[in-house]
């Protein structure tokens, strides 16, 4: 259908938005409450119908695409590390945790959608969703601070776009817990 379509135009036009946006102390300020607006949508789509339905209905192909979206995320902070960008501890643990799930749901056997084997669904939206946390929490506890020391030092310093957290983040998010969704309901017999 044209559901999967539809969620990858819209993650892609995510991502072309955040790029476009350079830090500012004001974005550094907001940052908080971006994520956490970004994360608890995430969360509250796991009680909305239609998205729960819009999530099931995308195929293998689909959810492929969009976990391989986060490779490019990864490729992105760890060159972000080597330029000075980001700090390194934050780049190198986020953007190789990107990348190893990219590559676990491109290696995965069989399918990753609602109807595909059950272990490699779980490693993949299980090892993102442990991903996920660890961003969230460097990202407050050390990429915050840091970027607030950076430009006070040098105000025109144009580091990392800081829609990326607001936009993709919970994206990956939704996916991750859509995913695990469907495994509990599957396993128990219930409807997703």
């Amino acid at each position: 259908g044209t559901r999967p379509v539809v969620v990858v135009v819209v993650g892609v036009a995510a991502l072309a938005i955040a790029a476009s946006l350079a830090p500012s102390r004001v974005q550094l300020v907001l940052l908080p409450g971006g994520v956490f607006v970004g994360l608890a949508l995430a969360l509250s789509s796991l009680a909305h119908e239609p998205t729960r339905r819009a999530f099931d209905a995308l195929d293998d192909g689909a959810i492929r695409a969009l976990v391989g979206d986060r490779a490019t995320f990864g490729a992105f902070l760890v060159a972000g590390a080597a330029l000075g960008v980001f700090p390194p501890i934050f780049a190198w643990t986020a953007g190789l945790g990107d990348l190893l799930v990219t590559w676990l749901a491109h290696l995965a056997p069989g399918a990753l959608a609602r109807d595909g084997a059950r272990l490699p669904r779980l490693v993949v939206h299980g090892v993102g969703l442990l991903d996920l946390a660890e961003v969230v929490i460097v990202a407050m506890t050390i990429v915050r601070p840091w970027l607030f020391a950076r430009l006070e030092h040098d105000p025109t310093f144009f580091g990392p776009p800081l829609a990326l957290p607001w936009l993709g983040v919970p994206l990956m998010l939704a996916l991750n817990l859509h995913g695990l969704r469907a495994l509990r309901a599957h396993a128990s017999g219930v409807a997703a």
